[in-house]
Formats: structure tokens, C-alpha cells, sequence
């Protein structure tokens, strides 16, 4: 089993709920650009949905940080 992680690039911290003001800003203005805006929790569930499995999401909400880090199992041997 492979683990990935995850990060917010520099610069690009926003997520629904941070307290920052570009997510404010980004939470105010996103829907009408019609791009989705993630919280913490659609967030792991993307990871669980892609079948990662030991989904950890680690947020510093006041700097806007997010780390996804989950595990994928291997695929099938050839």
C-alpha cells in the first residue's frame, strides 16, 4: 500500500471554513464562478470516495492550511 498526501499549494489557502479572508472572500464570490468550494469534510470524503482508506484531513484554519493524507491499496499485480 502507497500513502499520498495532500497540501494546499502557497498561496492557495482556502477552503470553506477557514479563517482566513481569501476564504472568506473565495466563500462569498466562488458559486458564481460555479466552482465548488470544500469544507474539511467533503474534502475526506473525496479521498474515501477515490478509495483511500486511513483518511486523515489536518487543518491550521487560521493560516488556511490543508493536508489531505490517506492510504491506496495496490492494484492488481500483473
Amino acid at each position: 500500500m502507497g500513502r499520498s498526501v495532500v497540501t494546499s499549494a502557497r498561496g492557495d489557502e482556502r477552503y470553506k471554513g477557514a479563517n482566513t479572508v481569501t476564504a472568506n472572500l473565495a466563500e462569498q464570490y466562488l458559486p458564481l464562478s460555479g466552482m465548488k468550494f470544500l469544507s474539511v469534510n467533503e474534502h475526506r470524503q473525496l479521498f474515501a470516495d477515490a478509495g483511500y482508506s486511513d483518511v486523515q484531513v489536518i487543518v491550521d484554519s487560521g493560516k488556511g492550511w490543508i493536508c489531505g493524507i490517506g492510504k491506496k491499496p495496490s492494484g492488481p499485480k500483473s
